[in-house]
């Protein structure tokens, strides 16, 4: 086993945040303990809580590296098809992106909604700013859309879409959308096309209220 001093802090910071991700890519989210991460380093499981308060900090972390993979994604895709592509198709593009990260990485994406940290602990600033830039991808196409709309309403529509892309994928990876073949992404492009047709239209409704 390891002795404290072979590595500094950062690095088995980095050694236990990575056996934890290949802990949850090959036994799943109910899998994940400090123990078994610990023997997976060679270390013993008390010298995690050096550098995480409990399991759930390394939750966080291991979510907030999640998080990044699929911010980093998005950033680069919507970087490389931004020329002359309507708001429309942005949406579509950040929809089926983050259905296809939730395919690709399945364990770690249930990790980041089904992992329960007692409301007691909050939740560090930094995974809930790396939520909002999600959230923010959705909503710079959004604003788009309707220019004038308020703010209230505008995130309102962000959450909503995000909530409904989020159940397709969730189902989908259960395999209870109980539809023949995959129809992912017809269901996709039903949800954006009737939901911002009608959201567009009482968006400048209200403009003239």
């Amino acid at each position: 086993m390891a002795r404290r001093n072979d590595h500094s802090r950062e690095e088995l910071k980095e050694l236990a945040l990575t056996a934890g991700e290949q802990l949850i890519d090959e036994e799943g989210i109910h899998a994940l303990s400090a123990r078994k991460i610990a023997q997976r380093i060679g270390y013993s499981a008390g010298a995690l809580y050096l550098v995480f308060t409990n399991l759930d900090d390394l939750c966080w972390h291991i979510n907030g590296r999640t998080m990044a993979m699929l911010n980093t994604l998005l950033s680069a895709q919507i970087e490389q098809e931004k020329v002359n592509r309507p708001p429309q198709e942005a949406l579509r593009l950040i929809a089926k992106t983050y259905l296809n990260f939730s395919a690709e990485w399945p364990n770690r994406w249930a990790l980041m909604f089904e992992h329960h940290t007692p409301e007691s602990i909050i939740c560090p600033d930094w995974l809930i700013h790396a939520v909002n830039q999600l959230f923010g991808f959705v909503q710079a196409p959004l604003r788009q859309l309707a220019p004038n709309v308020n703010d209230e309403s505008l995130q309102l529509a962000v959450r909503t879409l995000w909530c409904g892309v989020h159940g397709i994928a969730a189902l989908s990876s259960r395999g209870k959308l109980f539809l023949e073949g995959d129809q992912t992404d017809a269901l996709i492009d039903n949800l954006l096309t009737h939901y911002l047709t009608n959201w567009i239209q009482e968006s400048t409704n209200e403009q003239f209220v």
